[in-house]
């Protein structure tokens, strides 16, 4: 989505460049966790329920219309709702790392 608004000439080189580090490290933090959600079951379901839960309340019901463009600042949002999601996920696997030692 970066690259297409920088080709269409809807934003900058440097929006490009802060988006794009931004989807990578999105994707890291979504990485990590569908990992210790893996760790923690011993299975891809809890993953998928949360890849699930993730795309229908971050991404689409939570909308938000600015004075430019509708929905401007999508991935500050979801990378609010990601980091949010992972101390949730990293808690849960301290404890129970914490009881199983």
């Amino acid at each position: 989505m970066p690259f297409r608004d920088y080709i269409e000439g809807k934003s900058s080189l440097s929006t490009l460049l802060i988006m794009g580090i931004g989807y990578i490290v999105l994707v890291g933090i979504m990485s990590i966790k569908w990992s210790l959600l893996y760790k923690l079951t011993g299975s891809l379901w809890m993953g998928l329920g949360d890849h699930l839960f993730n795309n229908v309340i971050v991404t689409n019901l939570v909308h938000v219309i600015s004075n430019n463009e509708a929905d401007s600042m999508q991935i500050v949002r979801i990378l609010i709702g990601q980091l949010i999601s992972f101390i949730i996920v990293l808690l849960f696997y301290i404890m129970n790392n914490k009881r199983t030692s």
